[in-house]
């Protein structure tokens, strides 16, 4: 992508670029990805805010340290999607809750629903978009992911989603960058949001 210039109005991925109600896809091909990037994002203005992390890694082990980490002071909740067996948090501030099948997206829509609608600002990372589309078609999954911006956009919180886009057809990535605000990507070697509308 470097050197093309963007189709659309972009900005430098700083700490707070997101507005309250904003969904954004994050194009992630792992060893590519800084580990400030999430960070960035999920950045609050609001220390006391919430945040909850969906995870679909088979070992959560290293999202639960970062979430027990991040300076939040509000709620902090992993939710681990996948046969992970027993997960615990060796630190009391965050809550860990299990989905075992990853094809569950009703019982993982329910959680994530009921963690925003408790109030209060809310960051939520979804890690990842690739895992989800493994145990789910695209249309199963846009209806899905539809229904959970619209709840973001409710409950004022803030979210980013994780996708591989080495992993996908650029015709499955524009169908899912149409639900969110924007596309957070590599461009001439910076983290910039690419608006969608």
């Amino acid at each position: 992508m470097a050197g093309r210039e963007p189709k659309t109005p972009r900005e430098d991925v700083v700490p707070g670029a997101l507005d309250p109600g904003a969904s954004v896809l994050v194009h992630d091909a792992g060893d590519d990805t800084p580990s400030g990037l999430c960070g960035d994002l999920a950045a609050s203005a609001d220390p006391t805010g919430d945040v909850l992390v969906v995870e679909f890694s088979p070992d959560p082990a290293d999202c639960l340290d970062k979430l027990a980490n991040h300076p939040s002071t509000g709620r902090k909740r992993l939710l681990a999607v996948g046969d992970h067996g027993d997960v615990r948090s060796s630190r009391g501030d965050v809550d860990v809750v299990s989905i075992d099948d990853p094809a569950d997206l009703s019982s993982l829509g329910i959680e994530i629903s009921g963690f925003l609608s408790d109030g209060g600002e809310t960051i939520l990372c979804f890690h990842s978009l690739t895992d989800l589309l493994d145990h789910s078609d695209l249309e199963r999954a846009f209806r899905f992911l539809h229904v959970l911006a619209g709840r973001v956009r409710a409950a004022d919180a803030v979210a980013h989603f994780h996708i591989d886009p080495t992993a996908h057809e650029p015709r499955d990535l524009n169908t899912l960058a149409a639900l969110f605000d924007g596309v957070v990507e590599r461009f001439d070697g910076e983290w910039i949001v690419r608006t969608t509308e």
